[in-house]
């Protein structure tokens, strides 16, 4: 593959982990600011509407910028091999595998016992929904970093708008 070629794909792979980046940050934020503290009344009767709607579409939406998010800093990571940015790169990398490994190990079995019906009390309710948040905590911050690393390449790697020339 050609230089340009790859530096074709890296933009694109760039562009795209920065959607997913700031998109990940946002939903983090969000839910930081606008849904937690509104999380702290949750009861069994409502639990559903209002923390249930929220966390299944983040999930759905997920579902389908986390695959992008994980492929492009591998494409970054080939483009830059050579270069002192595949450092950053690889820091993207392991920023997305970190929210990955998060939300899969940590958050997704939380989600599965919120809405799996077996919590009876609304104190064990409280109980999960604040690890819930504990966790969501710990991916926020993994989510920031992630951005800043995102930011920081495209910021250190510059030149794409050579590919147009």
């Amino acid at each position: 593959m050609t230089s340009v070629a790859l530096d074709v794909w890296a933009l694109i792979a760039a562009v795209l982990l920065m959607f997913g980046a700031s998109f990940y940050l946002g939903m983090m934020l969000t839910m930081k600011l606008f849904l937690f503290p509104t999380w702290g009344t949750v009861r069994l009767d409502t639990l559903d509407a209002q923390m249930g709607i929220p966390v299944r579409r983040a999930t759905v939406t997920f579902t389908y910028i986390l695959p992008v998010m994980l492929a492009a800093p591998i494409v970054l990571v080939v483009a830059e091999w050579g270069r002192p940015t595949v450092l950053l790169a690889w820091g993207c990398l392991v920023g997305v595998l970190t929210l990955s490994v998060l939300s899969q190990l940590l958050q997704r079995p939380l989600n599965v016992k919120l809405y799996s019906g077996t919590i009876r009390t609304d104190e064990e309710l409280q109980q999960v929904v604040r690890r819930w948040m504990d966790v969501n905590g710990v991916r926020f911050v993994a989510a920031g970093v992630t951005w800043v690393l995102t930011l920081w390449y495209i910021v250190a790697r510059g030149g794409y708008f050579g590919v147009f020339a």
